[in-house]
């Protein structure tokens, strides 16, 4: 046993147990007999991939053939840099393997139990299990479990989405859940500098490790469909004749429309059944293109009775209140599964509303009452509960609550819902000295918010059967949310601050870096940029929780700037040493330009630390972004067991979320700044 013992990377393979140690690079995986790890089956390509070093990235995992599929960590990737002592799951074809990097690869080989795995559902701290991999996955698919969770073996720290191991499994012939087969005498791996593997890890046994073992392909059978009910095709003659790219976005389906092909929607109870929505039902009121109007410039239905809604003439669901004449700026949220989108979005509604009235004299009106009902439920849940379990949300599901079905383009699809609010300046705060009246002096425009699935941002998922992301090609700003507890060295530099919290129990399935990749090729196709070519939306980056991690920053930075607040007088103490390092943006007339741009400094100084390719990937996007430390919760959350299963929540006695309405505000002023002005 070497007193120094060398860095060496392991493969496992985590249906069989079987493992082999990478003694020279490159180390090519394939079907083909020269392949120096053997796969054998259908979908797995001659020359499919290989472990090589490059200066760039050190080492690194590289598809070989252009036509195979390489998916790493749950994702479709060409190329994945290994980072050392971190799990990285591989699946080609019906394999599942992991690769790992460790100075010790015999202890964290004895550590595993591919006979053992876990389910977690997206965002869930605890699992279920265990159980051998075939039982799991015959278990999850009779409970119909979401196919985007997470399947794991013990002594993993990286897993498989739940589809792809029903892939792989298949009917679970090919598995072996009892003792492994004896393998075949192998001589013993040579090592890169010509010595045996056996003198370089403490477990001789395993240098002798054979390839994978050679089985009959079993085919497996189809995916189970997603449990969503069926979708009806549409009539070509139910397609919508009014151009999609011109005029204003439509809030729903985000198809262009001018006010001139604006439907009305019928009142007259006879007049219920729509000949493209009766492909969702029998109760939706006619739409019609309106001929005559009343004196108050209301349409007048075929019945004759005035009608007071509007609807889109695309997917003709009906627009917000106000919505015709009014400007309008779509506000993406972006980021990963179990991010927070839906706590953040709650959040930063509540005190966008409370921080432009008290500091800027703005109205942030509900300008649709009925549309925003489950925005407004998921603020009084949150700040109304009283209890832990009272303030849980459930998981944004892609055909949940918070989505739509619409026709579009021909086809049923699924929309997330529009939040719209209205902006309007005070009388008192926009009249001039030119002696405008208030009513012209005001100034009022509309913010439209969605709650996406984070699956919608993944890669394959954007296409004319699942565009319910698509919004950021419209978007006036992008709110992207990372999350630090899904990256791996974000979540052990918070380890090592000693911190107690439930987060850390959960599993990563870190793909911030690859949702960012996927949001600058949409960008890219749907804008027809050209190679090379950034928007010029404002983009901010929020690096939430930072409740947990702004211990990793230096405390003694003089912020003076947090001294003062909008009326001139000093914040509690308290408010003020929570934020240090940071500046207050909010410490006078306007919003701080300087402090938002120091924030901005510092913060993007430790992502590119700890995270440089979100750095990397989101300045690719963007010509304009900043960076702003949030905290929905602003304190370490509980872990609550609420009908039987555990979840990670927020406590309400300690709700203080921390500068949540910055970001907005930010691109309010950016886009509208004589609403939110920025000042020095």
């Amino acid at each position: 046993m070497s007193l120094f013992p060398r860095l060496r990377w392991i493969v496992l393979d985590c249906l069989t147990g079987n493992a082999i140690l990478v003694t020279h690079v490159p180390f090519s995986i394939g079907s083909q007999d020269s392949a120096n790890l053997l796969l054998p089956g259908p979908a797995v390509f001659g020359r499919h991939c290989e472990i090589c070093h490059t200066k760039e990235h050190g080492f690194a995992l590289m598809k070989i053939d252009p036509e195979g599929e390489m998916i790493v960590n749950g994702m479709a990737v060409d190329f994945a840099p290994l980072r050392p002592n971190e799990d990285y799951s591989l699946k080609i074809g019906r394999h599942l393997l992991v690769i790992r990097g460790d100075k010790h690869p015999d202890r964290w080989r004895q550590a595993v139990n591919h006979l053992e795995w876990m389910l977690f559902a997206p965002g869930a701290a605890t699992g279920e299990g265990p159980l051998p991999l075939p039982d799991l996955c015959h278990y999850a698919k009779a409970e119909a479990k979401d196919l985007h969770s997470s399947v794991i073996p013990k002594g993993v720290r990286m897993g498989f989405y739940l589809h792809q191991a029903i892939e792989a499994v298949g009917d679970g012939g090919s598995l072996h859940h009892g003792s492994l087969p004896q393998p075949a005498a192998a001589s013993p791996l040579i090592s890169n500098d010509g010595l045996p593997v056996a003198e370089l890890v403490e477990d001789a046994s395993m240098a002798t490790a054979p390839p994978l073992p050679i089985a009959e392909p079993v085919a497996p059978p189809p995916l189970p469909p997603v449990p969503l009910p069926p979708m009806p095709s549409m009539a070509p003659e139910f397609v919508s004749d009014v151009p999609i790219d011109v005029g204003e976005p439509c809030p729903v389906c985000w198809l262009r429309f001018q006010v001139k092909d604006v439907m009305h929607v019928a009142k007259h109870e006879s007049l219920r059944g729509d000949p493209v929505l009766s492909v969702l039902g029998p109760d939706f009121m006619l739409r019609f293109r309106a001929t005559t109007f009343n004196a108050r410039r209301q349409a007048i239905d075929p019945c004759g009775v005035p009608c007071t809604e509007v609807a889109c003439p695309h997917c003709r669901q009906r627009l917000p209140p106000g919505f015709i004449g009014n400007k309008h700026h779509i506000f993406s949220i972006v980021g990963d599964h179990a991010a927070g989108k839906s706590y953040y979005l709650s959040v930063m509604v509540r005190e966008l509303a409370e921080r432009l009235f008290t500091e800027f004299q703005i109205r942030f009106q509900d300008a649709d009452p009925e549309g925003n009902a489950l925005l407004n439920d998921m603020v009084k849940t949150l700040y109304g509960a009283q209890t832990p379990e009272q303030a849980r949300f459930m998981k944004t599901a892609l055909d949940g609550a918070t989505y739509l079905r619409v026709p579009r383009t021909g086809r049923v699809v699924a929309m997330p819902k529009p939040f719209v609010f209205h902006l309007e300046t005070t009388a008192t705060k926009a009249v001039k000295k030119d002696d405008r009246s208030a009513e012209e002096a005001e100034r009022r425009c509309s913010v439209i918010l969605y709650d996406n699935a984070g699956e919608h941002f993944q890669p394959g998922r954007d296409d004319d059967r699942s565009p319910g992301a698509q919004h950021i090609a419209s978007s006036a700003g992008i709110l992207f949310l990372f999350d630090p507890f899904n990256n791996p060295r974000f979540r052990q530099r918070i380890v090592e601050l000693g911190l107690a919290d439930p987060q850390l129990e959960k599993p990563l399935m870190d793909q911030q870096q690859i949702i960012l990749a996927e949001m600058r090729v949409r960008l890219a196709k749907l804008l027809n940029l050209g190679l090379g070519k950034k928007v010029t939306t404002p983009m901010a980056v929020i690096v939430g929780k930072c409740d947990a991690w702004m211990g990793l920053l230096r405390r003694d930075h003089p912020a003076e700037s947090n001294q003062t607040g909008a009326d001139g007088a000093g914040p509690p103490r308290a408010r003020h040493e929570r934020i240090r390092p940071f500046v207050n943006p909010l410490r006078g007339p306007g919003l701080s330009r300087s402090a938002i741009e120091h924030n901005s400094a510092l913060l993007r100084e430790l992502m590119i630390e700890i995270a440089p390719t979100v750095v990397a990937n989101a300045e690719g996007i963007s010509s304009q972004v900043c960076y702003f430390p949030v905290s929905s919760f602003g304190h370490t959350p509980l872990k609550a067991e609420i009908n039987g299963e555990f979840a990670i929540v927020p406590d309400p006695k300690q709700l203080e979320p921390m500068m949540a309405e910055v970001p907005p505000l930010w691109l309010i002023a950016q886009i509208e700044p004589e609403i939110v002005p920025l000042t020095d």
